[in-house]
């Protein structure tokens, strides 16, 4: 599941970065709320996808200014947007979207680290299984059909 949920959130965050989102298409502009859309042909998203990533990259093993307090950071703009409201969403138009591409791209990654813990070739199967199910259909059919095969799978006779 957890790896599914992963895929899902990388493939999101490239498409922000990439700027083929669905909000991204209507407003028909890689990042909507900025005025520069490209630098020398490189759409500004990727660049600062680029950028944000590198940042995010060094600041994960840095002691002065960890990566932890990024995430306090996210938690104090979530707190402004549950006091603020509707007024705040001005503000949260001035943080790119290919930031958030970055943002999603490595807590999907982290998500699918999960199948560092799977040992037995049945698990495996599962999350394996899972993972295709979600990329064809969605979530929840992957989720359902995992359970199922998962619980199918306990039987002594039955391998893969």
């Amino acid at each position: 599941m957890q790896l599914s949920t992963g895929a899902l959130l990388i493939s999101g965050g490239v498409k922000f970065i990439m700027g083929t989102s669905k909000y991204q298409a209507l407003q028909e502009a890689v990042e909507p709320h900025l005025t520069v859309q490209a630098l020398a042909g490189i759409p500004i998203s990727v660049i600062i996808g680029i950028i944000g990533a590198i940042a995010t990259l060094l600041l994960l093993d840095n002691r002065k200014f960890p990566a932890g307090l990024i995430v306090v950071a996210g938690g104090l703009l979530l707190g402004l947007a549950i006091v603020f409201g509707n007024s705040i969403v001005q503000v949260f138009n001035l943080i790119p979207m290919s930031i958030l591409g970055v943002l999603l791209i490595f807590a999907g990654a982290q998500l699918t680290l999960a199948m560092i813990d799977l040992n037995q070739r049945k698990d495996l199967f599962v999350a394996t299984l899972i993972l295709g199910i979600t990329l064809a259909s969605n979530l929840a059919a992957g989720f359902i059909a995992g359970m199922v095969v998962a619980h199918v799978l306990r039987w002594e006779k039955l391998s893969v």
